[in-house]
């Protein structure tokens, strides 16, 4: 039986060099858009991956880029603390209060007092629109988020519904969120019309819910201003709506007061402009 030949170490020599020399290094990180495609419909991605080098100088870009942005942000007298809370013109505002910077100019105090009335009676519309856009692209339920962040659910459900009520088009900019509020179960044209109301007439909250309760009728204007008839025509119009014989006692007693004031409107605008009757 002839001797199998056995082979020389020094004989794997070339192969192993030629077997080096064919291995591939090693293919850079998949992104996961591609990687994804490759798991839903099979489409193969080309052989150009993504390096973790470039994917790291992307992310050190970015960073870089954020840096900027907050930089430019405190050059413009605002920026974001690392501890969450908001810095505007050195004033740092936190959940607990504002803390004041050492040394600051009294317009930069001045325009901090702005955004602060101007938070006051906007925070409420800015947290509507926020959860009416989580719930858009189905971030999260308002109850979830509530409870996530430690709040009442029923208050943010009011928040978000009143933004439902109001869209961004009708919301009047002289008026707070509490004027919307009280009048958020009315039709859209007596809201309009109540709104336009407590604008024209500088209305506070409770006074205005004063007058939608019957309890503070118009008052009468000089005849000077357009204001007075484009009022007192808006509450004739609402009590034309209204059939008198099922109107009730405090209705009837609105009209009427609406009324004279219209006439004495009017009588006023006649002696003015030396027009007869």
């Amino acid at each position: 039986m002839p001797k199998k030949a056995i082979a020389r170490a020094d004989s794997f020599a070339e192969d192993d060099e030629d077997e080096v020399e064919t291995v591939r290094p090693p293919r850079p990180a998949m992104p996961m858009n591609e990687a994804d495609r490759v798991m839903t419909d099979g489409t193969l991605p080309s052989e150009r991956y993504i390096s973790p080098k470039i994917l790291l100088e992307q992310e050190k870009a970015r960073a870089h880029a954020l840096e900027e942005a907050l930089v430019q942000a405190r050059a413009a007298g605002q920026a974001l603390a690392a501890d969450g809370s908001i810095i505007v013109h050195d004033f740092q505002l936190t959940p607990s209060g504002l803390i004041a910077p050492e040394q600051v100019s009294y317009e930069a105090w001045e325009q901090v007092g702005h955004l602060l009335f101007r938070l006051e009676g906007s925070i409420q519309w800015l947290i509507g629109d926020w959860l009416l856009y989580g719930e858009q692209v189905q971030w999260g339920e308002t109850s979830d988020i509530a409870k996530s962040l430690g709040r009442e659910a029923q208050t943010l459900y009011h928040y978000k519904s009143i933004c439902q009520v109001f869209e961004f088009c009708r919301r009047r900019q002289n008026l707070s969120f509490g004027h919307h509020d009280a009048v958020r179960a009315l039709p859209t044209s007596e809201q309009d019309h109540a709104l336009d109301h407590a604008e024209a007439h500088h209305l506070s909250v409770a006074a205005f819910r004063k007058w939608l309760r019957g309890e503070q009728p118009s008052p009468a204007l000089p005849a000077s201003s357009a204001l007075t008839f484009r009022s007192l025509s808006g509450d004739l119009d609402k009590f034309m709506q209204i059939d008198p014989a099922k109107a009730k006692p405090q209705e009837r007693e609105q009209a009427e007061t609406a009324y004279h004031h219209m006439a004495q409107s009017l009588q006023e605008y006649r002696q003015k402009w030396g027009i007869e009757e």
